[in-house]
């Protein structure tokens, strides 16, 4: 995951190769930016001769300064990668 500022706005990128907009969720609880993926793995069986991709669940959870703005959180999955924004007050 990458975080930054630019511009009174944080960015949080996160790859999400084979992740479906239907299996992301982000939520802002106590201060607290959590984004949750699932990558489901392909149906069937499969005998792998080598396999380097994970499949599965995975949570981060990033603590926010309180001068974020909850309401204005806003998600986007393009190309493989979840892009998420949210403003932070000028003080």
């Amino acid at each position: 995951a990458s975080i930054w500022e630019a511009d009174n706005t944080l960015h949080l990128e996160i790859d999400a190769p084979g992740v479906s907009k239907e299996d992301v969720d982000v939520t802002f609880d106590k201060g607290a930016l959590q984004v949750s993926l699932d990558r489901k793995a392909p149906e069937g069986e499969r005998t792998h001769w080598h396999n380097e991709r994970g499949y599965g669940k995975v949570s981060r959870s990033v603590s926010l300064p309180e001068t974020v703005d909850p309401s204005t959180i806003h998600a986007e999955l393009t190309s493989g990668v979840l892009h998420v924004t949210i403003e932070v007050a000028v003080s």
